[in-house]
């Protein structure tokens, strides 16, 4: 098959799709653009679990989970600080 002149829709396997580069083709073939944050909600979650379960294993449960709060908070802050940046 010959290529399509820019702008011209093309037969595709779902059906017909728009020729390469135009539409949303061109928009989701840059990576970088409309790039969404990235989340540390998960990582505070998993500190504080983490600094639980620690502070049973170690007979102190409150101060387990104040550090697994502290430093998912402080892991969480680097990551958005980081993600305002780019």
């Amino acid at each position: 098959m010959a290529p399509s002149p820019a702008g011209t829709a093309v037969p595709g396997r779902d059906g017909w799709r728009p020729a390469a580069g135009r539409g949303k083709a061109l928009a989701m073939a840059d990576p970088r653009r409309n790039r969404g944050p990235v989340a540390g909600g998960g990582i505070l979650a998993l500190t504080i679990l983490g600094g639980s379960a620690i502070g049973v294993a170690l007979r102190q449960p409150s101060l387990g989970l104040i550090g697994g709060i502290v430093v998912g908070a402080v892991i969480s802050l680097l990551i958005w600080r980081r993600d305002r940046r780019s």
